[in-house]
């Protein structure tokens, strides 16, 4: 009896703790775009991705609380699993060095120049809205829709066109992208699927949030802000080589059990 009480105040915990990070995003995402990003129809897309995707992920979390109680949202791949700590740390470092990688190979080749200025104006803002992103765009394109079809249709060929599907939608999402055009959305395709695998191969969230958190952080603000490498990274052939070897580096992680990571 006393394990099930506090069993069930464990769950209150993890559900107000959840409720509070969404309805935290959508303010912290409102003030990154109007403190801190430049004001234009970008920015105005990202205040209604903002407005759109954390009132659909509430309503999301109280259906599924209430046709899944075996398993919450709260631990749909967003447990923490010391087993995975080092898969977990090695994509965040494959997020940061992919983008490094394009750098130095932008200014070797000549492509661009480097300004060695530290620009700190809406540095916080533009790292808040970044995570606010990245933690969003998991939970909506990784998360329990995409989990759910790849364990009702598991085989390999079911399990890759859920894959591909979710891939053209994620990349599709980024229409309103400054330097969207065909080789940027192949890019962000690419990323889709090196993202999905992630979970695919953990049954975690962790590695491509922290993956996905790193790559932007890296190009958005460390290469625009910090060191300035002025490179449309996510639009050039070697972004596509890089997630290709990346997607074929994740294929070799060890597949990990959802019981397990939950």
């Amino acid at each position: 009896m006393e394990y099930l009480v506090v069993e069930k105040l464990n769950s209150y915990r993890n559900r107000v703790a959840f409720y509070a990070i969404l309805v935290l995003a959508m303010f912290f995402g409102i003030y990154a775009v109007r403190f801190g990003l430049e004001f234009d129809k970008y920015s105005i897309f990202l205040l209604l991705y903002d407005y759109i995707s954390v009132p659909l992920l509430l309503l999301s979390a109280v259906i599924i609380d209430a046709i899944a109680p075996n398993r919450h949202w709260y631990s749909i791949g967003i447990s923490l699993n010391r087993k995975l700590a080092k898969q977990v740390v090695a994509t965040t470092l494959m997020g940061a060095g992919g983008i490094a990688l394009l750098a130095v190979v932008a200014v070797v080749s000549g492509a661009s120049g480097y300004t060695m200025q530290c620009n700190t104006d809406g540095m916080v803002a533009n790292t808040i809205w970044l995570i606010n992103a990245a933690v969003l765009e998991e939970l909506v394109f990784r998360g329990y829709v995409f989990q759910n079809l790849c364990q009702r249709f598991s085989s390999n060929l079911q399990v890759a066109v859920i894959l591909g599907v979710s891939s053209v939608l994620f990349s599709v999402s980024h229409f309103f992208a400054r330097s969207f055009d065909l080789l940027f959305f192949i890019n962000v395709l690419l990323a889709g699927v090196l993202l999905g695998l992630m979970y695919i191969r953990s049954s975690c969230l962790w590695l491509s949030i922290c993956f996905h958190i790193t790559w932007n952080w890296t190009m958005l603000v460390f290469f625009e802000q910090i060191i300035q490498i002025k490179y449309d990274y996510e639009g050039s052939i070697g972004c596509s080589i890089i997630l290709i070897f990346l997607i074929f580096v994740i294929t070799l992680f060890p597949k990990n059990n959802i019981n397990e990571s939950t």
